[in-house]
């Protein structure tokens, strides 16, 4: 649970504060050695950076929002979108049912809720569910003496062991929710109580964990559990797969990679909204292209050769828009930018230019979309920045940067009314 003792500082996203120790509004007290360490491996996996100036401290924020404690004062990184659009990405991206319920009962406000406290209170949404479906059973083997007989004698015992008393040994099978997908949600139940201070979602949380470990063992959360539960995922438990989204979702933004290959949780969370955005991204295409298209997420390419001993560079569009008969139309990469207050990046130009000119969508067109500021429209042909490439060859082609209101286009006929609103 956080609950510091300790002044929280707060900053936004993709930005860079200075921290002047001779204003006496701006001090923040000293780092010790464990924060230096714990800053150091943020730095590492691209999180956070805190620099140690002469006259105070320097912190730069990139795509991640959240809260960092240290020992002696705790970090807060608010995200630039709205509240309001944060929900509803958050929502949409996640399959969670209407947050704002827990507004209207009049119970929690919603739109105070903190990053962390958006996935929990979408987890406790899920879980609750689950538990009113109720809990997914399967069958697990066990093997006991037993004195009438159950399932089938195991003989090779019966030849090989003296028999004493009136009981047989057995194989049979029991039907029990102590799974692998139930001691996983519990576990992230146990998680989210850590990471959460709302009293509201900490009673919630403490019912269903107090219930659901009466039926599960928790389980420590780690990568291969994940991995083989989602493999074990079939057409009775697919119903799971949002909230073992969730589930995986805090495992994986409150953790830190150590030097051995493992992850180890830290007392904070810190929520990348550019995979967010991503995700957020994806399922709209998905509701959105033409009838008989399909949308191929993250798929490696590679059209280089690389010399002896050395591996092959591969290419990773986060969308491809394939037709019916797998030709690719539509090249579509999320961008978490703010672009409309700033300009282009010219890598993000050059690498989408790539993706085109290797891929060559029949359209010709690569299509970058970016969260666009509430006052925008969706978008219109004169919003675009379209930048046409023009081969020596004659090969043309456009790479568009497009923005995206998110807190209307669920309800945009551009997008909800009309099939391809965001591909042509």
């Amino acid at each position: 649970m956080l609950a510091p003792a300790y002044p929280v500082i707060s900053v936004a996203e993709w930005s860079r504060e200075y921290f002047d120790e001779r204003d006496p509004a701006c001090v923040l007290p000293p780092l010790t050695w464990r924060d230096r360490r714990f800053i150091e491996r943020l730095r590492e996996q691209g999180k956070l950076e805190i620099r140690e100036l002469r006259a105070g401290m320097e912190i730069e924020t990139w795509s991640h929002v959240g809260y960092v404690p240290f020992e002696h004062f705790a970090l807060r990184i608010d995200p630039r979108l709205p509240h309001p659009d944060m929900l509803r990405m958050m929502q949409y991206a996640y399959g969670v049912d209407d947050l704002t319920l827990y507004e209207r009962s009049g119970v929690a406000g919603i739109s105070r809720l903190a990053a962390e406290d958006l996935v929990v209170a979408g987890l406790v949404r899920h879980v609750s569910g689950l538990v009113r479906q109720g809990l997914f059973q399967s069958y697990v083997e066990e093997e006991a003496e037993l004195a009438t007989v159950r399932g089938s004698i195991r003989f090779a015992g019966v030849a090989t062991s003296p028999r004493v008393g009136a009981t047989l040994p057995c194989r049979y099978e029991r039907r029990t929710t102590d799974v692998l997908v139930n001691q996983l949600v519990t576990g992230a139940l146990a998680l989210a109580r850590r990471l959460t201070r709302n009293r509201f979602l900490l009673r919630e949380l403490g019912t269903l964990q107090t219930f659901l470990e009466e039926c599960a063992t928790p389980i420590t959360l780690t990568e291969s559990a994940f991995r083989t539960a989602y493999r074990s995922l079939t057409r009775l438990n697919q119903h799971y797969r949002p909230a073992l989204d969730l589930c995986y979702l805090l495992h994986q933004e409150a953790s830190l990679d150590r030097s051995d290959g493992h992850t180890c949780h830290f007392p904070g969370f810190l929520l990348n909204m550019s995979h967010l955005f991503e995700r957020f991204i994806g399922r709209l295409l998905e509701d959105v292209v033409p009838d008989g298209h399909r949308v191929a997420k993250q798929i490696c390419l590679s059209f280089y050769t690389a010399p002896p001993g050395q591996p092959t560079p591969r290419m990773r569009p986060d969308f491809r828009v394939l037709d019916s008969e797998g030709r690719v139309i539509a090249i579509v990469d999320a961008k978490y930018k703010f672009l409309d207050r700033r300009s282009t990046d010219v890598g993000d130009l050059y690498q989408l230019t790539i993706y085109g000119l290797a891929d060559n969508p029949s359209k010709g067109r690569v299509i970058a979309l970016y969260p666009g500021s509430p006052s925008a429209q969706l978008h219109s042909s004169g919003d675009d920045r379209v930048y046409g490439f023009e081969g020596p060859n004659g090969r043309r082609m456009d790479v568009v940067f497009r923005r995206v209101r998110l807190g209307d286009c669920l309800e945009c006929p551009e997008f909800a009314g009309r099939k391809g609103g965001t591909l042509q």
